[in-house]
């Protein structure tokens, strides 16, 4: 019976959260988006949002390693997917990039939402146009001191061996 009231609670909690959430982090953009130009504090915040939800799912244990590397510089990241907890965890790193993510996903009510006013990357799978764009906004970002974060994969590991990457 735990097993199926947890999940619910949980979902019922990130729905509702990312509600007022999204709120919060609408008005961060507005105080924000004319001197931040890169748009870090609204990235912290979103870290901040999405690090929530690893926080309080008691199933949950993530702990950082390696996080003192990471410099001033900026950086392509390259991750494998091997679920959906992937990207919380990486939020968890507190530190600013631009996402490249399926452009269904910024269609989702609050979440989706947020990820345009972070000005993350919109990509549509098999598109070639979509695709140019992409890598376009990418260097775009990389030039304006913004780093890039994506799963050159292209989807989720259902093995969770490393997929070909993704031209």
């Amino acid at each position: 019976m735990a097993d199926r009231i947890i999940p619910i609670i949980f979902l019922s909690f990130m729905a509702i959260s990312s509600m007022v959430l999204y709120v919060v982090a609408l008005i961060i953009w507005l105080a924000t988006v004319l001197f931040d130009k890169r748009l870090y504090i609204l990235h912290y915040f979103t870290s901040f949002w999405a690090s929530i939800y690893t926080w309080v799912m008691p199933a949950w244990s993530v702990s950082i390693e390696g996080k003192e590397h990471i410099g001033k510089k900026t950086y392509v990241v390259v991750s494998n997917h091997q679920s959906l907890l992937d990207i919380l965890v990486a939020f968890r790193i507190f530190f600013p990039f631009k996402w490249v993510s399926k452009a269904e996903i910024f269609r989702i009510p609050f979440i989706g939402w947020n990820m345009t006013l972070n000005r993350y990357i919109k990509l549509t799978r098999g598109d070639r146009k979509s695709i140019r764009m992409m890598l376009e906004d990418c260097n775009k970002a990389l030039a304006g001191g913004s780093s890039v974060y994506l799963f050159p994969e292209g989807t989720r590991s259902k093995t969770g061996a490393v997929e070909p990457f993704k031209p």
